[in-house]
């Protein structure tokens, strides 16, 4: 069930809960049951920018999380296929 959230800088409000990030959220791609977030890359914070968000602002999933196999990458841009 899709909810409504209020996105600002680096915060994601879902009601009274809060996620916060690291870095400036750059782009979120909602979809049915989730969002994604790709917040931006820095020196500091160069890689694994894209998290996934369900409605009520639990974290499902880190890139990181997923691409162990992979070297850490810096993720530029998310969509959503139709």
């Amino acid at each position: 069930m899709k909810m409504k959230y209020l996105c600002e800088d680096k915060t994601i409000h879902f009601g009274d809960k809060r996620v916060v990030f690291d870095e400036k959220i750059e782009d979120i791609v909602e979809f049915e049951n989730c969002i994604a977030v790709l917040t931006a890359y820095s020196d500091e914070n160069p890689v694994n920018n894209l998290d996934m968000l369900d409605y009520n602002g639990n974290r499902i999933w880190k890139i990181g999380d997923i691409d162990d196999f992979l070297a850490s990458q810096t993720i530029v841009s998310a969509w959503k296929k139709r």
